[in-house]
């Protein structure tokens, strides 16, 4: 399956986790998050205004392609995605007791629930939809367009007041997620397309109105900065859109090779995001320290992620060889 997609999506992915791990060392490491609280070291206002800006879609448009694409539930992917987090989630509990804060026994049990206890927010959110994806699609597949619209537009109505209320985190929560998965959905099945240069004018027109209602925030407001960069802004939403549509509009390519080597690409996410604050705290000193050092880690990052991916999905798939899980998908389509 992974080797018949388009290779312009899956490197759109990889680009997607990169910006994630980037928003994280900004928000986590420099710490944009107490924007208008504390000062930021070694970065201006407005760069990280402009950098910021630019790297908060990455999240909602990985959503937006997942819903595009559909979720197909099945026992098999069910498993090896449990199984991934599980062992991403306990290997980040190791090492992050051992290199940044010690944790105590308890940790590491609650690391073998990984989705239960919210170690993820976005994984948590995402296995909800995911178990959800066989009710979703055949609802879907029962609604009429205008009924399917009504929802849409309930749904970006209830995200866009959420962001009015200007509250911190606006967003991250499965809502939002089920709004970007569902509009994916829509966009999909009823085939409403961007044209690739409409895509790449709309993406920037929200990025410098974003810029432009950022710099105004800081002049009267700085506390409202990195509000403005809730996932649910429209704004924010509408860019995560438009850069999907900007790859889907150029030439398609399939490469196999490329696609197997991409496809642990959520465990850039996991690892780093696994290890979470201490983690983006010393990547932010390295890069104070020696910028040089600091960019080659920031790019020796994301490569030992995707080797310890692909170590943990051939585990997985040895572990799978030698359970039946065809009885077991039989069983569940009775």
């Amino acid at each position: 399956m992974e080797n018949k997609r388009n290779t312009n999506v899956e490197v759109l992915r990889l680009v997607l986790m990169l910006a994630i791990l980037c928003w994280h060392i900004l928000v986590h490491g420099y710490g944009f998050k107490n924007f208008g609280y504390a000062n930021m070291e070694c970065l201006s206002d407005e760069v990280a205004i402009i950098l910021a800006s630019l790297l908060a879609p990455a999240t909602y448009c990985f959503m937006f392609i997942s819903g595009y694409y559909g979720l197909k539930f099945s026992v098999k992917k069910g498993i090896s995605l449990e199984l991934w987090l599980i062992q991403a989630s306990l290997l980040t509990s190791f090492i992050g007791s051992f290199f940044f804060v010690k944790l105590p026994i308890f940790e590491f049990v609650r690391a073998c629930f990984p989705v239960s206890t919210g170690k993820w927010w976005f994984m948590t959110c995402y296995m909800q939809i995911f178990l959800l994806s066989p009710i979703l699609n055949k609802g879907i597949d029962n609604l009429r367009k205008n009924s399917f619209l009504l929802i849409i537009v309930l749904l970006v109505a209830n995200q866009i007041l959420f962001f009015l209320c200007l509250r911190f985190l606006g967003g991250n929560n499965i809502l939002g997620l089920l709004t970007m998965f569902l509009l994916g959905r829509y966009f999909n099945i009823y085939k409403i397309e961007i044209k690739k240069n409409t895509a790449l004018l709309l993406f920037l027109a929200c990025w410098l109105s974003l810029i432009g209602l950022m710099l105004l925030a800081n002049n009267y407001c700085k506390h409202h900065v990195f509000t403005l960069l809730n996932y649910n802004t429209p704004l924010v939403m509408t860019m995560a859109i438009t850069v999907f549509y900007y790859v889907k509009g150029m030439t398609p390519h399939c490469s196999p090779k490329i696609n197997t080597l991409l496809k642990p690409v959520l465990f850039i996410y996991l690892i780093t995001d696994g290890l979470f604050v201490p983690f983006y705290e010393w990547v932010t000193s390295v890069l104070k320290d020696d910028m040089l050092l600091g960019v080659l880690l920031v790019i020796a990052i994301p490569v030992v992620c995707l080797l310890i991916g692909h170590l943990v999905i051939k585990f997985v798939d040895f572990l799978q060889s030698k359970i039946n899980i065809q009885k077991m998908e039989e069983y569940f389509r009775q």
